[in-house]
């Protein structure tokens, strides 16, 4: 780890005022901190694991990491609690797409949480083969169904993710039907059950062909 991005840690958890209460949560004196900003002193090789740790740890105050849900349709992922959309590339740098439209004090660590997210999925499949990021961040592969319904293209997973509801993907291979549907897949949660969200989701089909 090298200054800049211990310093981006420090920013995504605490804000511009960071220094002190990122050695506090290290244990560490602040005259070290500004050692290891300088670039006086190595950072420790522990401190990358540690920083992780502090991050997952303020996710769980958001929502933690079962808000976060990855598509690999079309490289996106979502942050249900703030409405954060991201798009991934093939080498995992991520791009925010709706920044503007975010609290920003909040967008780095959001945009960690994205981060880690991903790189915890990629770990278990580097592929990102059909999988979602489940409530303790693990990811499991061949868990998905698929409904296809009038040209498009239902998608959920055998076993809900999210504690709150069911979130469902709803697509289509079809450019025309692709389109109307916005250009993207589309996102549908249900708080009441998994049949509520796909009649949602076929309802919304429904309206467009």
């Amino acid at each position: 780890m090298n200054p800049d991005q211990l310093a981006a840690f420090g920013r995504a958890l605490y804000g511009e005022r960071w220094q002190t209460a990122l050695a506090t949560d290290l244990r560490v004196a602040d005259r070290t901190m500004r050692r290891w900003l300088s670039g006086e002193t190595p950072i420790g090789v522990s401190i990358a694991s540690e920083l992780r740790d502090l991050l997952l740890k303020r996710l769980g105050q958001m929502g933690g990491l079962i808000g976060y849900s990855i598509n690999p349709a079309d490289q996106t992922m979502l942050h249900h609690q703030t409405g954060a959309w991201f798009r991934y590339d093939d080498e995992g740098a991520i791009t925010l797409l709706n920044a503007n439209l975010l609290e920003q004090d909040i967008v780095p660590l959001i945009r960690f949480g994205a981060e880690e997210a991903l790189r915890q999925q990629r770990e278990r499949d580097p592929r990102i083969a059909l999988t979602w990021i489940d409530s303790m961040g693990r990811g499991e592969s061949n868990m998905e169904i698929e409904v296809e319904y009038k040209g498009c293209v239902i998608n959920y997973p055998r076993v809900r993710r999210d504690t709150s509801g069911w979130v469902i993907n709803l697509s289509s291979n079809n450019m025309h039907l692709f389109n109307r549907l916005g250009g993207r897949t589309v996102i549908i949660k249900s708080h009441v059950s998994l049949d509520d969200a796909i009649t949602e989701a076929k309802r919304r089909v429904d309206e467009i062909v």
